[in-house]
């Protein structure tokens, strides 16, 4: 990474021509877009040439457009907020709060509706119901959402592995073969551990299937299936519960649409199976009150 590509901006404004400042002034008004616009979108808003757009891009220190929007989305995030939700004088009140969250995740969970691209995700399922065998990895928070989703691929006769850290997921892709499939879960994209097993497992001719909100970060150069919802808050801790909950939905979404085409025989002997379970949970619990009264 080049560092931080407003603060690069911000010091050599004063030196800037005419044209530069107009490209600049759009960059800095709204940074969190523009890795969303493509080289042509930017130059009409700042009244310029898409040549004039590169060519301010390499004075600043980029080989061209697609690297300064890809290391501008890596600093959307505004790092130097709290790591903690930093509660709103108006949310001090427990109804305020509750209100308040539960709109936004609403708003979050509709703007996806309608950002979805419905093609994508019926190829990120066919591919799951085809594969030999699923890999699934993700760090921390994306970690849980693919744990979750783990357990719901094995529950109809999907075989299904887990990695959330370095060494398991290294693990994996030694076992990976061609017509294998990733699911790599990366809020970001910029996850290293994540990007590592995304750029082996592609290499490897496995389909990678990638559930993120930045459409510009490095792992999309590893992508065969893009599932992309970009974040509605730039700030660290604060987009992870949103998104967080909206991963969890698109999963769940995606899990319903296997679950409906996977092979009737497969879904007969896995719904036996949990009869049996809950047939040896309900003995238990008998006994268990017998043994009280």
């Amino acid at each position: 990474m080049k560092g931080n590509p407003i603060i690069q901006i911000n010091s050599i404004y004063d030196s800037l021509h005419h044209k530069e400042k107009m490209i600049a002034d759009v960059i800095l008004k709204d940074p969190e877009r523009v890795p969303y616009l493509s080289v042509v979108e930017l130059a009409a808003q700042a009244d310029t040439s898409y040549s004039s757009v590169v060519r301010f891009c390499k004075l600043i220190g980029y080989s061209g457009y697609s690297e300064f929007k890809t290391e501008l989305a890596m600093y959307s995030y505004d790092l130097s907020t709290s790591l903690h939700y930093e509660f709103k004088s108006e949310e001090q009140d427990t109804a305020a709060l509750v209100k308040h969250l539960l709109q936004t995740n609403c708003r979050l969970l509709e703007n996806a509706a309608e950002r979805l691209d419905y093609e994508k995700l019926d190829q990120a399922a066919a591919a799951l119901l085809h594969a030999p065998i699923v890999y699934i990895f993700g760090n921390v928070y994306s970690g849980l959402n693919a744990s979750t989703f783990q357990a719901r691929l094995k529950s109809i006769g999907i075989p299904a592995f887990l990695s959330s850290e370095h060494i398991g997921g290294m693990q994996d892709c030694v076992a990976m073969k061609k017509g294998d499939v990733l699911l790599a879960i990366s809020q970001s994209g910029f996850s290293k551990d994540t990007l590592d097993v995304a750029r082996t497992a592609y290499a490897k001719g496995c389909t990678v299937i990638v559930l993120t909100t930045c459409d510009v970060s490095p792992i999309m150069e590893f992508c065969s299936i893009p599932l992309v919802f970009p974040k509605m808050s730039h700030y660290l801790i604060e987009s992870y519960y949103s998104v967080e909950l909206l991963f969890h939905a698109i999963l769940n979404i995606l899990f319903l649409m296997l679950d409906a085409q996977q092979n009737p025989e497969h879904r007969a002997e896995y719904e036996e199976f949990f009869r049996s379970l809950l047939r040896e949970a309900n003995i238990d619990f008998n006994r268990l009150e017998q043994k009280k009264s």
